[in-house]
């Protein structure tokens, strides 16, 4: 497993998403935060990365 790829999060609401990165920031997370508000951008973002991601 690749622990040092981005963590994808799909989530719509600009609250929640300031909420995710909040708390991973509080946890000290080194890992890039990727949000995208609906699953079509993440999955053509997941087609074209070599990244591996982390947690999704």
């Amino acid at each position: 497993m690749a622990t040092n790829g981005p963590i994808i999060t799909i989530e719509d609401d600009e609250d929640d998403q300031e909420f995710i990165a909040q708390v991973l920031a509080e946890l000290k997370v080194k890992n890039k935060i990727l949000f995208f508000v609906s699953c079509l951008p993440a999955l053509v973002y997941l087609q074209e990365t070599t990244d591996s991601p982390y947690l999704m």
